[in-house]
């Protein structure tokens, strides 16, 4: 299963969105049960993926307001998508209000206050 989401991920990268990385996690969490290689992986994307947002999403109020008027402007295009077209461009306007969503929890640490996001399992 872990291998057929691989697969899969790779035929999702010509397509809108952020399908393919969340499956490409997914099959690698699942082959990480009995192999290290792929435990190897997934740790190194946690903790440059960290990295990472930490450089994005930086503690600059000037940058957390125009993180915050980005994300209200692509959602905004990603709901007239979503309204005024039809197919294809659906799916860039459902695309777009994913990655308006993602911007908005991020900045300023919005999902820490969300209680699904922030249970100790």
């Amino acid at each position: 299963l872990g291998i057929l989401l691989l697969f899969c991920s790779l035929l999702l990268l010509p397509v809108p969105g952020p399908g393919a990385f969340p499956v490409f996690i997914a099959g690698l969490s699942i082959l990480s049960i009995n192999h290290h290689w792929a435990k190897r992986i997934l740790k190194r994307f946690r903790t440059e993926g960290k990295a990472v947002v930490e450089k994005i999403f930086v503690a600059n109020p000037w940058v957390m307001t125009l993180l915050d008027v980005f994300g209200i402007c692509l959602l905004t295009v990603g709901l007239w998508l979503l309204i005024y077209f039809d197919a294809y461009l659906r799916i860039f306007g459902f695309s777009a209000i994913i990655l308006a969503l993602t911007v908005l929890l991020y900045n300023r640490r919005r999902y820490k206050k969300i209680s699904i996001f922030n249970s100790k399992h």
